[in-house]
C-alpha cells in the first residue's frame, strides 16, 4: 500500500493555487467542478508528491461545515492498494 495523494481542503481555490505554485507545485489536473458534491477540485504535484485541492462551492453541504471547523488544512489521505483481483484507490 502506498500514498496516492493527500486531500487538502481550501476556502479559496485561486488563492490556494497561487500559494502552492509559489512553493514549487505544478498543476497536474486543471480545476474541475464536481456537480455531484458541489466542489471544485484540482490536483497539483511537487517532486512526486500529489495533492488534491478541494474547495466547497456556495451552498455545498458536504464540505462547508468541515471547512468552517478545520479551515485550510489536509483532511484525508488516499492510498493505492493491491488486491488479489487487481488494484484500486481507497
Amino acid at each position: 500500500m502506498k500514498v496516492h495523494h493527500v486531500g487538502y481542503l481550501v476556502a479559496d481555490m485561486n488563492n490556494a493555487l497561487k500559494e502552492f505554485l509559489n512553493l514549487g507545485y505544478e498543476i497536474e489536473q486543471e480545476v474541475m467542478y464536481d456537480p455531484v458534491r458541489n466542489i471544485n477540485i484540482c490536483f497539483i504535484r511537487n517532486n512526486g508528491f500529489l495533492i488534491e485541492l478541494i474547495s466547497p462551492c456556495e451552498g455545498c453541504k458536504l464540505f462547508s461545515g468541515l471547512a468552517r471547523r478545520i479551515g485550510n488544512a489536509p483532511y484525508h489521505i488516499c492510498y493505492v492498494i493491491n488486491t488479489t483481483g487487481g488494484g484500486g484507490n481507497v
